[in-house]
């Protein structure tokens, strides 16, 4: 998309220090409009994949009272007080909203109540980040010792085990230390992991 913003840049304008292009006008909805369709898509496939487990949960124990408490969408633009606010490696944070931030499938996650910061965009970070990129996780040995593992990863790609190892992330108490120190989020509950699917 960089290099279309680039060829689209007007000859008159001056091309800027970053090399970061933006785009305009119809190319700039285009975009948007782009970005749009693949949120609604991923949400599609949350609200799927959360109707089967739902399903199967109702066939194990013979009912469902089950209930959609959080479903917050990250790494999409939302056009925001007038502006297009792009969070990245993060999540709306309005004051009272609900926050889910993921740790590793070896770390605990966490919910949690968002104050609502405007020095920061309304924003929160929606899990630790990683600490090592995902290529680099693809060459590294990883032992597992499944028979006592306090959690359990279910996978349809053996390498998905490396590339979303537990070291491939960053531990998650002092990001939500961070987190709560600046006065973005309240913790309300700390989840250990049990299951993760990884696709």
């Amino acid at each position: 998309m960089q290099d279309k913003a680039k060829v689209l840049w007007s000859t008159n304008e001056k091309q800027p220090k970053s090399g970061l292009f933006g785009l305009t006008d119809s190319h700039e909805q285009a975009y948007l409009q782009a970005m749009g369709v693949a949120a609604l898509y991923a949400w599609i496939n949350r609200i799927v994949i959360t109707e089967l487990i739902r399903k199967s949960l109702a066939t194990i124990f013979h009912q469902d009272n089950s209930q959609l408490v959080v479903d917050i969408s990250h790494n999409i633009i939302l056009p925001e007080h007038e502006m297009n606010i792009h969070r990245k490696g993060a999540t709306p944070a309005y004051a009272g909203q609900i926050a889910l931030i993921l740790g590793s499938m070896g770390d605990h996650s966490y919910v949690a109540v968002d104050k609502g910061h405007a020095d920061w965009l309304w924003s929160c970070l929606h899990g630790t980040g990683r600490a090592e990129r995902r290529q680099a996780m693809r060459s590294k040995k990883v032992e597992y010792d499944k028979v006592n593992l306090p959690w359990q990863c279910i996978t349809l790609k053996e390498e998905r085990l490396r590339e979303e190892a537990p070291t491939a992330y960053k531990p998650i108490t002092p990001v939500i230390e961070a987190q709560q120190n600046a006065g973005l989020i309240q913790t309300v509950v700390k989840f250990k992991p049990w299951i993760t699917f990884k696709v």
